[in-house]
């Protein structure tokens, strides 16, 4: 890839919703199918207070019933979820156009091979449409901040001012905050402590905590308790066989 391609790459966020969650692979396989990079990947699970936090920005600008707002919040905080940060040039439309219609029985008419046609609910809960994804470039700035604070952002400004006031807010006032605690305390390891005093006031920590640090180890949990739960659904299957049988040959028996 070349500077001038590179420069050309945008940002988007998708949210693979928790009831997708189980055909995360298959989603993913599509979106990367489609030419997308995963430039970085979350499985978290929400809390009702962060999936209302995040939906916070889009109702400012969009129109949505108390009733539509509460099966949001309740939708995204129900269970683990998976944010992608995704590039590509014209990475937000694009992913608009791999996603379909919000409504999952209208992509099955109108997009039948789109993410939302194949791995949508159909209950009539449009909330239930397996993925979200960022609807223009400043819904993308917002969103993806959410879920990857720590991202740097796509542009750096060359403003003298705006650096001067960055490195005063950013470095030099935590760093003084860190120096003075360290001359009031002053711990034995003076260079771990003020490393762990950096990271414990870390303003970029992602702004909420992670459910699962590895999805490929939770996609495996959640497939070992399937199996669990069909291996005892068939032993007790085999049981009440067994007991069906043992009481057919009594009563033949007494007979």
């Amino acid at each position: 890839m070349n500077m001038n391609t590179a420069l050309k790459l945008e940002r988007t966020l998708a949210v693979i919703k928790p009831h997708a969650f189980h055909h995360y692979s298959s989603i993913l396989r599509q979106i990367l199918l489609s030419g997308f990079q995963i430039l970085q990947e979350r499985c978290i699970k929400l809390s009702a207070e962060q999936a209302e936090n995040f939906f916070k920005y889009q109702r400012q600008n969009e129109k949505k019933s108390r009733e539509e707002i509460s099966m949001e919040i309740m939708e995204l905080s129900s269970s683990p979820l998976i944010a992608l940060c995704l590039a590509k040039e014209n990475a937000i439309t694009s992913l608009i156009d791999l996603m379909g219609p919000e409504d999952c029985s209208v992509a099955r008419d109108k997009a039948p091979t789109s993410l939302r046609a194949l791995y949508g609910d159909d209950n009539g809960n449009v909330m239930k449409n397996a993925i979200h994804g960022s609807k223009c470039a400043i819904d993308a700035q917002h969103e993806l901040h959410f879920f990857f604070s720590n991202m740097l952002p796509e542009t750096i400004s060359c403003d003298v001012v705006a650096i001067q006031d960055y490195l005063s807010q950013k470095i030099i006032h935590p760093l003084t905050d860190a120096l003075y605690e360290l001359l009031k305390i002053k711990p034995v390891e003076p260079l771990e402590w003020i490393a762990k005093y950096i990271l414990d006031h870390n303003t970029n920590q992602p702004l909420m905590y992670s459910g699962c640090t590895d999805i490929f180890n939770l996609i495996d949990e959640l497939r070992m308790d399937e199996q669990n739960q069909a291996q005892y659904e068939e032993m007790n299957l085999k049981k009440l066989n067994c007991g069906c049988s043992t009481a057919s040959t009594s009563s033949l028996s007494s007979s």
